[in-house]
């Protein structure tokens, strides 16, 4: 319902489960809801794609993390 819980949740699921999970021999993952449609709410963009509801700081963050781990 709220941005900010879509962020924390989605960046809690890189955190917690994709990132530590590269470590066992994860080689890909994909986040397929880019954005709303119809009833969902859960992609990065809004329905209309004009509002990105994650902030670009937050996943950058995430992906250097990412990054570290595959390189470790």
């Amino acid at each position: 319902k709220e941005q900010a819980d879509f962020e924390n949740a989605l960046v809690k699921l890189y955190e917690e489960e994709i990132i530590p999970a590269v470590g066992e021999g994860l080689c890909g993952a994909v986040y397929t809801q880019v954005s709303d449609v119809e009833d969902e709410t859960n992609g990065l963009l809004s329905y209309d794609r004009k509002v990105c509801k994650v902030e670009k700081e937050h996943m950058r963050k995430v992906a250097e993390e990412l990054y570290a781990e595959i390189k470790s």
